[in-house]
Formats: structure tokens, C-alpha cells, sequence
């Protein structure tokens, strides 16, 4: 390697060629030409054995090439691939009908390019046959840049390049928020069973002084439909009236005794008729009588146990709900990961043997440029997920705090509705107990003053039957004494007779008229006492019919208070379930928004922290692509250059 220019001149005959015209110069000053450059650096020698070395149409005219064109060749590596023909393409083999291997770079220090897509296809298939003679794998088809420059089939924006990851699904990835909201949500909907809520405002609304009262006016008129009213037992008053009369009236044993009978007979008679009477009177309207002038003490009646109205449990607030969920997770350090990007760029340089050390060393004024894009491709690239971390971590917290903050406030807003509707339903429930208090209240002040008015009306129809009693049969005793005056005076005869008379003729006149008068004074007694008996049997009537009338009114007041009490347990019933109804419907409502709300926060800050890292990513692409465009551009100029130098040359 060390020779000597004079030995390398010795050793090598190279065939020069003829001199060319001399050319007329412009004035103005050209800059020089690739070509001229290089035979300005390296001679004319020099710049031939760089053809010889580079072209093998070259060396198959010259021969061998010469241990001087060897150390120029050598000396050129850093500018100019070697081995790469005058078209600019590498040429396929039609032998095996595939494109050879790119050769890999081995420069000291420079790194094998990552392994891509397009890198993958470049590699020689298997060149095994079909069975129908034909390749198992057809030759890839070989893309060629302008000016025959070979590229990979895709730049750093293709299929070689990295490309943007699907969204996940939003309710998933939130699902074990959704979960707790619901369950949350289930919690905040549960009540008491209607039905019991409106049992206990309607027990609520017994008093016991009133059921108490009630009852004891309801038992009061029992016990006076219950009492017996006897009939007149006429047979025997007319037995005892007899009885009465015979004592009243005895034989006469002298005129004395039966002027005494005559004129004090009946009066005596009449007097204990009315005594019997009384007796009479009393043990057919006693039971009734007894039954009105006897009330029962409400105290006697069983007291109903005292319920007290319960309002609807609330309970706690909805416990709280982890906002991590809600919050997209970190990009895995591999979806940050843009070195696919420089695939295309890299490949398209070894497969035409160029490498970043070559173009360092050759620092030429031409590779300027595509370093310069290159370096900040690389840069940026480093840097680019630290850039997108920033970002993530703003994002994510922001999505924290969002989500916090709608998670307390809808879950607040539930039990809000709770406390709103619960509330309702305890309002309904204290209606519907007053709304019963008062109805009991006032069917108890009508049963009672039903009871009273009965016992009143009982009490007047009694006393009128006494008295109406006592008129009729003092009037038919009268007529009855005046008949046995009447009866004793005609059957006894004039002063004609008693003039006539004597002896035990006169007692036996004296006693028939005593008996006939006797006879007349029992008919009429008869007659009064039939109609004191249904005097008696007409009263008494009418008092049980009172009673009776009163009891109905008693039972269809109490049949009311059912009626009364059951619709308004109706109604209740109806209005407890709406309040429930709209309470979960109101939160259902609330936990579909909420979940909604933290669906869409979800989808924002993914598409937020998606779009930054896109953002980066396409940065990158671009960026690449410009290194992809100035290699491209770097690795034409060096053809061209080449071209240039086989023609001048």
C-alpha cells in the first residue's frame, strides 16, 4: 500500500486516450464538473483506475486490474459503491431468476440496519421448483428510484414503517368503573316493599282512646239489639187479675159489709190491678230498658297496640369509586418505538453499499444535507418519548381529576334522588296516616252519637209506654168500676125490691148482684188489659226497631271506615310505587349518563394522548422520509457522477 506514485506509473500501462480540441472558454467563470474535481484530486491515472475498478465491461477490456488501480480504488471507498454497474441497477440473475443478496456493511463501527418488511422480501427466496417446472416463488419485483437508484418497494410512510395502533373499546377498557357505578346505582334503588310502607302508616294511624270508644259504642248497641222484649203474658195478668177481684170483693155477711163491697170493691180491685201492672209492664220491657239505661265504659274494650310511623331508611351515600379506570393506561414503550421509520432509508443504503461512515469520511459538501436530515431524524427520534410522556401525563391527569369529579357528583346526585324520593314517600305515608286518623276519628264521633241517640230514642219509647200503658189501663179500670157499679145497682133492683125483700131472700139478691157486677167488672178489666198488652207489645216494637235501626247505622258507618280506610290505602299504594318508580328510574338514569360521561371522557383523553403520540410519529415519518428522499437524491448524484466519469473518461 505504501508505494510509490513513480512505481505505480511502471507498473500499470494505461491507455491514454487522444487529445481532444481545445474548447473556447466564456469568460465567465463555470464551476468545475464532478469529473473535473476528481481528476483534480486523483489524477487522470487515478480517476481510471477508479472505472476500472467500478465497471466490469472496464476490466474486461483492460485486464487485471493493476496493484496501482487497487490502492485509487481503495482510496475512493469512502465516495463511490463499489461494484455498481453503469445502468445504476443491480442486475437479477436469469439463472436462478432472483435478485442477489444486498451486501451487508462491514465498515468498523457502523450498525446493520433493523431488520423491516421491506429488508424481509429483499432476501433470496427459495429457488426450489413446482411441479409444474415453474419457481415455487416468483422473482420479487424489484422497484428502481429515478435515475436507476434501487429503493425498497415502501418509504418510511409504507408498509416498512410503523403504523398507528386500533383504539381499544372504550367501555371495556372503563369496565370495572361501569361496574361499580352500577352496583352503586342497585344500592341507591333499594326500598321497602310498597305495600309494607303503606301497612305501617295505616297502623300508624290507630289511636287507642278512639278504637277504644268505638268499640264500646259499637258494643252498646249489641248489647241493646241482643235484649229480649217479653210479650204481656195476658192469660196469667187476667189470672191474677181475678185473684185480685175475688180478694178485693169477698161475700158479704151483712148489709153492711156488702154496702161496703159495692162501693169499695172495685176501687180496692183497681188498686192492685195496677200494682200487677207495673209487674207486668216491667217483665216484658225490662231486659230492653236495662240494655238502654246502660252504656259500656270504652275502657272495657281492648286497647289496640300503638304503632308509630317509620320513615324510609336512606342509609349512607354510594361509597366511592376509583377514577383509575377512567384514566387511559401508559403506551407501552414498543408503540413509541419509530425505528421501523429509518428501515427504508437504511436498507436503500446497504443495499447500494453505502454507509453513514463512508459519507463522513468522505466529507464532501454534497452529503451535507442528507447528514444533517439524518441527525435530526435521529434526534428526534430519541427524544420522542419523552416528549409524548409529558403530554401522556397531562392527559392522564386531567382525566383523573375529570372523572373524580363526575363520579362524586353523580353519585352524589343519587343519593340526592334517594333522599328526594324517599322523602316524598314519607310525606305520603304521613297523608295517608292522618288521612286514616281522621276518618276513624270521625266514624268513632258518628257510631257513638249513633249509640246515644238510639239509647235516647229507646228511653222515650219506654217512658211513653209507661205512661201510655198506665192512661189505658187506668181509663179501662174506671170504665170497669163504673160497670160494676152499674151491673150491682141494676141487679140488686129498686126501692121496690129492697122494700120487699127480707131475710136470706135479701142476701141471695145482694150476693148475685155482687156476682153479676163482679162478672162485668172482669169483662172490662179484660178488654183494658188487652189493650194495655198491645200498648206494651206496640212500644216495645218500636223500641227494638230503633235498635235495630241503629245497629244498621252502626254497621254501614263501620263498613264505611273499611271502605274509607281501604282506598285510602289504594291510593297510597299507588302513589308509594310511583315515588319508588320515579326514584329508580331517576337513578337509572343518572348511572346511564354517568357511565356515558366517563365513556366519552375516556375516548377523549385517548384520542388526546393518541393524537400527540401521532403526531410524533408522523413527525418521524416525515423526517425519515427526507433522509429516505436525500439518500435517494445523495445516491444518484453518485451514479450520475459515475456516469459522468465513464463518459469523460
Amino acid at each position: 500500500m505504501a508505494q510509490d506514485r513513480s512505481t505505480l506509473r511502471t507498473t500499470a500501462a494505461t491507455e491514454r486516450r487522444p487529445p481532444t480540441a481545445a474548447v473556447q472558454r466564456s469568460a465567465v467563470a463555470v464551476a468545475p464538473s464532478p469529473a473535473q474535481l476528481l481528476q483534480q484530486r486523483l489524477g487522470n491515472q487515478g480517476t481510471q483506475a477508479f472505472i476500472a475498478s467500478t465497471s466490469p465491461a472496464v476490466q474486461a477490456t483492460t485486464g487485471a486490474a493493476s496493484p496501482r488501480s487497487s490502492v485509487v480504488a481503495q482510496s475512493l471507498s469512502p465516495l463511490i459503491p463499489p461494484q455498481v454497474p453503469k445502468s445504476g441497477v443491480i442486475p437479477v440473475s436469469e439463472k436462478e431468476g432472483v435478485a442477489p443478496t444486498p451486501a451487508k456493511v462491514s465498515a468498523s463501527g457502523s450498525k446493520a440496519p433493523p431488520q423491516s418488511a421491506s429488508s424481509a422480501t429483499a432476501s433470496p427466496p427459495s429457488t426450489s421448483k413446482a411441479p409444474s417446472g415453474r419457481p415455487a416463488t416468483e422473482p420479487p419485483k424489484v422497484s428502481t428510484a429515478s435515475g436507476g437508484v434501487k429503493a425498497p418497494a415502501a418509504g418510511p410512510g409504507g408498509k416498512a414503517g410503523s403504523s398507528k395502533a386500533a383504539a381499544p373499546n372504550a367501555r371495556k377498557a372503563i369496565g370495572p368503573a361501569i361496574a361499580a357505578v352500577q352496583r352503586r346505582a342497585t344500592g341507591a334503588r333499594k326500598h321497602s316493599v310498597p305495600g309494607v310502607s303503606v301497612a305501617s302508616a295505616q297502623a300508624a294511624a290507630i289511636n287507642p282512646q278512639t278504637e277504644q270508644k268505638r268499640a264500646a259504642a259499637t258494643q252498646t248497641m249489641s248489647n241493646l239489639d241482643a235484649a229480649k222484649a217479653e210479650e204481656v203474658k195476658r192469660i196469667e195478668f187476667k189470672t191474677k187479675l181475678k185473684q185480685a177481684i175475688e180478694a178485693a170483693t169477698p161475700k158479704p155477711k151483712s148489709e153492711s159489709e156488702a154496702d161496703k163491697v159495692m162501693k169499695e170493691g172495685a176501687t180496692q180491685a183497681s188498686g192492685t190491678l195496677r200494682g200487677q201492672l207495673t209487674t207486668e209492664r216491667d217483665a216484658a220491657a225490662g231486659p230492653i230498658k236495662s240494655a238502654a239505661g246502660t252504656e259500656v265504659p270504652a275502657s272495657s274494650q281492648p286497647a289496640p297496640p300503638v304503632s308509630t310511623l317509620k320513615s324510609e331508611v336512606i342509609g349512607p351515600p354510594p361509597a366511592p369509586v376509583s377514577a383509575a379506570p377512567v384514566v387511559p393506561a401508559s403506551l407501552p414503550p414498543e408503540r413509541l418505538d419509530y425505528s421501523a421509520d429509518r428501515a427504508p432509508a437504511d436498507q436503500m443504503m446497504a443495499e447500494n453499499n453505502v454507509t453513514n461512515e463512508q459519507m463522513q469520511e468522505g466529507n464532501d459538501p454534497a452529503f451535507g444535507p442528507t447528514m444533517k436530515a439524518r441527525s435530526s431524524a435521529e434526534e428526534h427520534e430519541a427524544t420522542a418519548e419523552a416528549k409524548y410522556r409529558q403530554t401522556e401525563n397531562k392527559v392522564q391527569g386531567q382525566a383523573q381529576n375529570a372523572a373524580a369529579q363526575a363520579l362524586a357528583k353523580d353519585l352524589a346526585g343519587m343519593q340526592g334522588v334517594r333522599v328526594q324520593q324517599l322523602g316524598k314517600v314519607d310525606t305520603q305515608k304521613s297523608g295517608t296516616k292522618d288521612k286514616n286518623a281522621q276518618a276513624r276519628q270521625r266514624v268513632t264521633e258518628t257510631i257513638d252519637g249513633i249509640k246515644n241517640k238510639t239509647r235516647a230514642d229507646v228511653e222515650v219509647i219506654l217512658a211513653s209506654m209507661e205512661t201510655d200503658a198506665g192512661t189505658i189501663f187506668e181509663a179501662g179500670l174506671k170504665r170497669a168500676e163504673t160497670a160494676y157499679e152499674d151491673t150491682f145497682e141494676e141487679a140488686k133492683g129498686g126501692v121496690g125490691t129492697w122494700l120487699t125483700t127480707w131475710g136470706s131472700d135479701w142476701d141471695k139478691l145482694i150476693e148475685k148482684s155482687l156476682g153479676t157486677a163482679r162478672t162485668e167488672y172482669l169483662r172490662q178489666v179484660d178488654v183494658a188489659i188487652d189493650e194495655v198488652a198491645t200498648c206494651i207489645a206496640t212500644k216495645l216494637k218500636a223500641a227494638k226497631d230503633r235498635v235495630a235501626s241503629g245497629r244498621k247505622e252502626v254497621e254501614d258507618f263501620v263498613k264505611g271506615l273499611d271502605a274509607s280506610v281501604k282506598q285510602f290505602g289504594e291510593d297510597a299504594l299507588q302513589a308509594v310505587s310511583e315515588e319508588f318508580d320515579t326514584m329508580g328510574s331517576d337513578i337509572d338514569e343518572r348511572r346511564d349518563g354517568l357511565i356515558s360521561k366517563l365513556t366519552e371522557q375516556y375516548k377523549a383523553s385517548y384520542e388526546r394522548m393518541s393524537a400527540k403520540e401521532n403526531e410524533l410519529r408522523e413527525a418521524n415519518k416525515s423526517l425519515w422520509q427526507r433522509v429516505y428522499d436525500a439518500t435517494v437524491g445523495l445516491i444518484k448524484k453518485i451514479i450520475e457522477f459515475k456516469d459522468m466519469l465513464l463518459t469523460t473518461l
